[in-house]
């Protein structure tokens, strides 16, 4: 999907200590904060690991297999402050 890009973009990966992976099932939640918790939802898109969340403090949602993906030309195309 990225081919050359790949490491540009995401390198270095590196393992994350498993006592520090938390993991969620759908409708737990995550406190970050008095005021900002995290809730997990089981939202399978093309893939059955797919999630989504939602953040209290927002209202924002992340969706599927979109968390961690950054276009850079949208901040360019997007002008945040109309919306």
């Amino acid at each position: 999907m990225y081919g050359a890009q790949f490491d540009a973009l995401f390198a270095p990966i590196v393992p994350v200590p498993e006592e520090r992976v938390i993991v969620k099932e759908d409708g737990e939640t995550l406190a970050l904060s008095a005021e900002r918790t995290l809730t997990f939802y089981d939202t399978p898109g093309h893939a059955n690991h797919h999630f989504s969340i939602y953040d209290s403090y927002s209202g924002g949602v992340f969706t599927g297999d979109t968390i961690g993906v950054f276009y850079p030309q949208l901040q360019e195309a997007v002008r945040l402050e109309r919306w």
